[in-house]
């Protein structure tokens, strides 16, 4: 997906966590539940292994939209315009978190998306926000490249796509074990909670 690119608000970072990230060279955000609220799926999907199952090929690019669609309507037997009306609904409540995305967007360095998602969401994500990839270097999502974010390889392939050194790479997520993994490598990591 080419990256799109306009402009928005400014902001002074706050000296907390964010102040380290001054000599990074790349930095790498999250969208669900860093630049963007987290959507609110659960609140229909069963909590089971199939649920898991249909999100997880989702979300990495083994199944189409059309075969998700199918899958998910059958799993919560309902129809296949219910089932995307739902599945649509969950992120109406999604908003800009906006202390992250001034940061963002006035960080000094190249500024990147690396996000577990898939095509409903980001076209949702894209369409509503667009001005927050329109400003990113690059976009890599979990059903594009093939692998999510509780996979080393997604983390070696998005470095080699970088073409930069470990240190000067920065994960900003709120997944404590995507940092662990991140600074495995020998890049740095910050673990963004809400409201910091």
């Amino acid at each position: 997906i080419p990256p799109h690119r306009p402009t928005a608000p400014r902001f002074p970072p706050r000296r907390n966590h964010l102040s380290l990230l001054s000599m990074t060279k790349a930095y790498l955000f999250d969208l669900g539940g860093v630049l963007l609220d987290d959507p609110q799926v659960q609140e229909f999907w069963p909590n089971n292994k199939e649920s898991q199952r249909i999100r997880w090929q989702f979300g990495t690019g083994q199944l189409s939209r059309e075969e998700f669609i199918k899958q998910g309507s059958k799993l919560l037997d309902v129809t296949s315009d219910q089932f995307l009306s739902r599945y649509l609904k969950a992120y109406t409540g999604m908003n800009i978190n906006e202390n992250v995305y001034n940061f963002y967007r006035t960080v000094q360095g190249q500024r990147y998306i690396f996000s577990d998602t898939n095509p409903i969401h980001f076209d949702f994500c894209i369409q509503r926000y667009p001005n927050v990839f329109d400003i990113a270097e690059d976009i890599f999502l979990s059903y594009e490249m093939r692998l999510r974010k509780d996979n080393l390889d997604a983390y070696t392939y998005v470095q080699q796509k970088l073409d930069r050194r470990p240190d000067q790479i920065i994960l900003i997520d709120n997944n404590a074990a995507y940092v662990e993994m991140a600074t495995s490598l020998g890049w740095q990591g910050v673990l963004y909670k809400q409201g910091l």
